[in-house]
């Protein structure tokens, strides 16, 4: 950190490294439980509709080159995602910007259930695209920061676990779905739920307040002077 000494650093660095759960001790609270079940709902739907996208967008009647730059869109959107939620995390509470994120997931599943025109499938292919980018990334920001870093290895590999294994049944689950009932409209308004029930799960968890950068100097420079 700017302007402290090698010795107080390491110091700093020791502390936080010592502080925090171990796995089990994780495991007892319901922040760990209220975050696999956040992170495993919101991974299935949009882990099961990325593969299924462009066969659904064929089967409403768009040729294969205009599925393809949809799902392209989908992509792209999941880049620029990362970046503004890297941003966001930084200024405001990482609950509530995934919070934020996760709603977009509903509203995306939601206009993507029902068959519209060409503008609101790019819409709901924006909002699922950054939504994606809210994943994998939150989920390792918020188990450092509600257990710690003494064991976060384990305890990101034990959540991490869990989402793979939500991430590989998505797709599974809709792909029989619609060999089912020849239609991915029951499995992709199903995602609408499966999203609020995400929402709900977040919103369990204890509030954290954000470190400002500008704090962390501040103190830094409290403390040298």
């Amino acid at each position: 950190v700017d302007g402290s000494s090698d010795e107080a650093q390491t110091d700093a660095d020791a502390e936080r490294q010592s502080a925090g759960d171990t796995l089990k001790q994780a495991m007892a609270r319901r922040d760990f439980w209220y975050m696999a079940l956040t992170f495993v709902s919101v991974a299935f739907v949009l882990y099961g509709i990325i593969p299924n996208l462009v066969p659904l967008l064929e089967g409403r009647g768009y040729d294969t080159e205009t599925a393809a730059w949809i799902v392209s869109l989908f992509g792209f959107a999941t880049f620029g995602g990362r970046i503004l939620i890297g941003w966001l995390v930084d200024h405001f509470e990482a609950r509530f910007v995934a919070l934020v994120f996760f709603s977009l997931s509903a509203v995306g599943m939601c206009l993507l259930a029902i068959d519209l025109p060409l503008w609101v499938v790019l819409l709901s292919a924006i909002l699922l695209g950054g939504s994606l980018g809210a994943e994998v990334d939150m989920l390792a920001y918020l188990a450092s920061r509600y257990f710690g870093l003494r064991c976060f290895a384990q305890i990101f590999s034990m959540l991490f676990a869990m989402v793979m294994f939500s991430m590989s049944l998505g797709p599974l689950v809709f792909g029989a779905v619609y060999d089912a009932t020849q239609s991915y409209t029951i499995v992709v308004a199903a995602g609408v739920p499966a999203c609020i029930f995400a929402i709900t799960m977040l919103s369990l968890l204890r509030p954290r307040s954000v470190e400002h950068l500008s704090d962390l100097r501040a103190t830094t420079t409290a403390s040298t002077n």
